[in-house]
């Protein structure tokens, strides 16, 4: 072998490691401010684009789930309700950053080698779903009346053939907010999105037997005869009747 022929051996794929050493500097320090090619957020291609287009085009994307319906059941009654009703969100920013810094931190090889990697198949960057939890649990309370109809009575006094009589408390039947955060959550990126089973739980009063009871004996007391209200002022002098007490209570 000739020292031309060894030369020119050794020169091409020097040359050739220059060229696509060159590639990649022009290649990075074009696109620096650019999410690298191949990626997507949750299922959409964001390659190429700045931080401020891929928001945009995610924005456009949770519209989009945000506006498609769930439907929903529990013991038989169903339902459908609208994700943003619930504060159902994706998490837009912290994704977006994470797809501009992958592949933007290391040394100059391990840039290179990512680099290189980028060229293959599409890596994707998980979209996290959040909610707003006072919006969600107002609507699942909301979607409680609308599905079950059976809150807790927290009971009462009330008068029958006027005499006083207690209304006790009783439980009822609410959704499960936990249950329900956890599949609506699941189901809010699923392309396409299965129907949603709820479950209920028993709901207990605020009030008990025993404050119905007191407050019954208060009324009785209450009730046991005229009350008379004065001031300093001795002309001033004001009387409730039993039967005005009565009419109050009712």
């Amino acid at each position: 072998m000739t020292n031309k022929l060894r030369t020119l051996l050794i020169a091409i794929p020097t040359g050739i490691a220059l060229l696509i050493g060159g590639v990649f500097l022009v290649d990075t320090s074009r696109h620096a401010d650019e999410i690298v090619r191949n990626t997507s957020i949750g299922g959409v291609d964001v390659g190429g684009l700045t931080a401020e287009r891929a928001i945009a085009v995610l924005q456009t994307h949770q519209d989009t789930l945000a506006a498609t319906p769930f439907e929903v059941s529990v013991n038989g009654a169903t339902d459908t309700v609208i994700p943003s009703h619930f504060g159902l969100s994706i998490d837009i920013e912290n994704a977006v950053s994470s797809a501009i810094e992958r592949n933007r931190a290391g040394s100059p090889f391990t840039e290179f080698g990512k680099w290189i990697g980028n060229f293959g198949a599409t890596q994707d960057i998980t979209l996290s779903t959040q909610v707003d939890h006072d919006i969600f649990v107002l609507s699942m309370e909301a979607l409680s009346d609308t599905l079950l109809n059976d809150p807790p009575f927290n009971g009462g006094i009330g008068f029958i053939d006027g005499a006083l009589a207690p209304q006790y408390p009783t439980t009822g039947r609410v959704l499960n907010l936990a249950d329900g955060l956890q599949k609506m959550t699941a189901e809010f990126q699923a392309e396409p999105r299965s129907p949603i089973v709820l479950t209920d739980l028993v709901k207990e009063p605020l009030l008990t037997q025993d404050h119905i009871s007191a407050g019954i004996r208060e009324a009785q007391r209450l009730l046991s005869g005229p009350i008379t209200l004065r001031t300093p002022d001795p002309t001033k002098v004001l009387t409730v009747t039993e039967d005005q007490l009565k009419d109050a209570f009712i």
